[in-house]
């Protein structure tokens, strides 16, 4: 273990509070294993695993994008590991906090926006040309827009797949709809003030449920993009309104991809370091 860690914290020594707080993630996240052991859930262990792989996630990248994210970005990261898995699934804040969800991704849309700032200055990394801010601004708001697409296509094939419940229930008050007049009719039908779904299945069973119009999804999904994309419309706003002051932080450092390059930029870091 001692190995490992010297491995991936060797590029930049990083200041003891940020290991220190690695380690305290690190040690929730196996809190969490245990008590989903416990609880003999499958489905906790392997998000208490998955949460505990992505706190160790800024480095990884580091190492295989030879990227260097600032001590900042990383706790934010460390923040989204455990909020989205342990705490929203495992300690159930998604059904004990109102809006847990869309607080969620809309801070992952802010904070994955850097990954996209990144992208044409890594294709250009080896260019002496200067990539424009507009292009990094644009490719931060468009693949945040991606990632979330993709996320949601995930979550509709694991419901229908495998008959979960990740695209949450929406209830509704009202809903328009051609079908309810018939499909031919192109008559549109107007419901309002909805108190109750009645659903009746093939074996009799009638199931009920008060308040309203059960919507199964469709809003979730559509709410979880919208909150994703104000996310990242944030980052980018406040990245062109101050030129990267307040947010620059946040966007990954280029490291060389050249061994004796990457060596030498290390050697003045360390120097750099010492001097100060």
């Amino acid at each position: 273990m001692k190995n490992v860690l010297s491995r991936y914290f060797r590029i930049s020594k990083e200041p003891v509070w940020l290991v220190v707080t690695f380690i305290g993630f690190e040690l929730f996240c196996l809190f969490t294993l245990c008590y989903s052991i416990y609880l003999k859930n499958f489905e906790f262990v392997c998000l208490s695993l998955t949460s505990a792989f992505f706190v160790f996630f800024p480095w990884c990248v580091q190492r295989w994008l030879h990227l260097e994210f600032t001590p900042g970005m990383k706790v934010m990261i460390f923040i989204l590991a455990v909020t989205a898995a342990c705490a929203g699934h495992v300690y159930k804040f998604y059904h004990y906090i109102p809006m847990y969800d869309k607080i969620l991704h809309c801070y992952f849309g802010f904070i994955f926006a850097p990954f996209g700032f990144i992208i044409p200055l890594m294709a250009d990394r080896s260019s002496d040309k200067k990539t424009h801010t507009a292009m990094c601004v644009l490719m931060a708001f468009t693949s945040v827009v991606t990632i979330s697409v993709i996320w949601e296509l995930i979550e509709f094939g694991v419901d229908t797949i495998f008959h979960m419940d990740l695209q949450r229930d929406t209830v509704l008050h009202r809903m328009t709809s051609y079908d309810l007049y018939g499909e031919s009719s192109g008559k549109m039908y107007y419901l309002e003030d909805i108190t109750k779904t009645v659903i009746h299945t093939a074996d009799g069973t009638v199931v009920e449920y008060q308040g309203g119009y059960l919507d199964v999804g469709l809003y979730d999904s559509m709410l979880d993009l919208l909150v994703a994309v104000i996310g990242s419309g944030l980052f980018s706003l406040l990245y062109l309104i101050k030129n990267g002051k307040v947010v620059g932080f946040m966007v990954p450092k280029l490291l060389p991809w050249d061994k004796k390059e990457f060596e030498k930029h290390k050697e003045e870091n360390s120097g750099r370091k010492k001097k100060e």
